[in-house]
């Protein structure tokens, strides 16, 4: 998908229910600036108040750049805020104005995206009585490596991983031939499939130059559920429950307390429940639902309700407009930085299990962490299996770094492959965990991908020594 690609359907998926103004002479890159308006009158400022009739505001600036330096993001992001900021007519009836900044890009400084994810502005006016005003940023990058790595996230519960989505490609082979593997049909039984062997390849058989991919529509509506529990092992216990009922997520996301307030902290909003009647929170389930209408999706949460209280869910939290479904999400894409930000390093163990073992191996690192003297937060996709787990450095010198981090990814990889897990759920094999997939799978196995990459590139020019060297 093109930046170009990408506007536009930014701008069909927001022009649902927000105006959009094309900003095509614009002197910065400003594709496109969409506003949201909406009259509510169910606000409340105390359990005493009255219903109160408020007006909410939405301002979102689109900026489509080929490379974001921190000299392009600053003026951006200030022309974004001040534009934003001039817009609010703060008075009684003013609820909340949210302005947005997002960047598309093909690629990012690492100093523009250090910038990106700490900007944070909130004001509220006359002691938050006429409302607030919050402002952030959001970074979109398109890279051309989706394909090579099978890239996938946190809607792949629902909606899969990269390779469902391609039907066909160019590939220049490491010789220089040009081939086109696929077609754009609905099936094929003829013969290898040499289209799924160069996904998730890492570039190590060919470069991808053309791509042909399947287009689905988006959904009309999306609702997501903030569901806080006791204790962990009754949070992750109630996955399979939502596939047993055929809720149907489009994402399910697990997380414990600790890194909850981590996160909070870092975005610099709390947005998660601490205590609900007098219990503490110890574990969230975040849940995404989407369909074709309001009625459809109030049938989903009522079901979903039932199935998470019966297996012991403190409560369910519906975050039903765009504000509160982005400040939701929002802490949890920053899970990583807040962990990044508490300690000197770390490193992830990114493995996949069944669905049904989920459970069992984040209890397993919780016995690991004890075991090893070691933090090791994690969260991730409940939904599929796919779990995010880090092991932090902290005070650790480095020799006893070294040892710890090769003593715990031993032991979790292992438990993984007992579980009928594998090595890498979605973020690949490379140089690093290669050691643990050819542990994994064995020599046989190891041979015939040797075979193939010898057959693709006899001379070892692309990405040499990974995956299976």
């Amino acid at each position: 998908m093109t930046r170009e690609d990408a506007v536009e359907r930014l701008c069909d998926v927001y022009g649902g229910s927000f105006d959009i103004t094309r900003c095509e002479e614009a002197e910065l890159p400003l594709a496109a600036r969409m506003d949201f308006y909406v009259n509510n009158s169910k606000y409340v400022l105390s359990k005493k108040a009255k219903l109160w009739e408020a007006n909410s505001f939405e301002y979102v600036y689109l900026f489509t750049v080929p490379h974001l330096t921190r000299e392009i993001y600053e003026q951006c992001e200030r022309l974004a805020y001040e534009q934003g900021r001039a817009r609010i007519r703060p008075g009684p009836n003013h609820m909340y104005t949210y302005i947005s900044a997002i960047f598309l890009c093909d690629s990012c400084d690492p100093e523009a995206r250090k910038a990106l994810k700490r900007c944070r502005r909130y004001e509220s006016f006359r002691l938050s009585y006429w409302g607030w005003m919050d402002f952030h940023t959001a970074l979109v990058v398109l890279p051309e490596e989706s394909v090579a790595t099978n890239a996938s996230g946190m809607r792949g519960v629902k909606y899969g991983a990269t390779r469902d989505y391609v039907k066909a490609m160019t590939v220049v082979l490491p010789t220089g031939e040009i081939v086109k593997m696929g077609a754009t049909v609905s099936k094929t039984s003829s013969g290898y499939s040499l289209l799924n062997l160069m996904i998730g390849s890492e570039g190590t058989l060919g470069v991808i130059t053309e791509l042909t991919l399947k287009l689905i529509p988006a959904p009309k509506e999306t609702i997501s559920l903030i569901i806080p529990y006791p204790d962990m092992e009754s949070c992750i216990a109630t996955v399979p429950s939502f596939f047993m009922h055929h809720l149907n997520p489009q994402a399910l996301e697990f997380m414990g307390k600790d890194i909850v307030i981590s996160s909070e902290a870092y975005v610099g909003k709390q947005v998660f429940p601490r205590k609900i009647d007098g219990v503490e929170a110890e574990a969230y389930l975040l849940v995404t639902f989407d369909g074709n209408d309001a009625d459809e999706l109030d049938a989903v949460i009522e079901r979903a309700s039932e199935v998470v209280l019966e297996a012991g869910a403190i409560d369910v939290l519906v975050a039903d407009t765009p504000a509160l479904k982005r400040d939701a999400w929002a802490a949890r894409s920053s899970f990583l930085e807040a962990i990044m930000a508490d300690t000197k390093l770390l490193d992830e163990c990114d493995v996949v299990v069944p669905r049904s073992s989920v459970d069992e191996f984040i209890k397993y690192t919780h016995r690991l962490a004890e075991e090893e003297g070691v933090r090791i937060p994690s969260f991730g996709h409940a939904g599929d299996g796919n779990l995010h787990v880090y092991i932090c450095r902290d005070a650790l010198d480095e020799k006893s770094w070294e040892k710890t981090l090769s003593s715990c990814f031993d032991k979790m990889y292992k438990k993984a492959e007992q579980l009928g897990g594998l090595v890498s759920g979605e973020h690949g094999i490379g140089y690093a965990k290669k050691q643990y997939m050819q542990a994994q799978y064995g020599d046989g196995q190891i041979q015939l991908m040797q075979g193939i990459k010898a057959a693709f590139d006899p001379e070892t020019i692309l990405n040499p020594g990974k995956i299976c060297y």
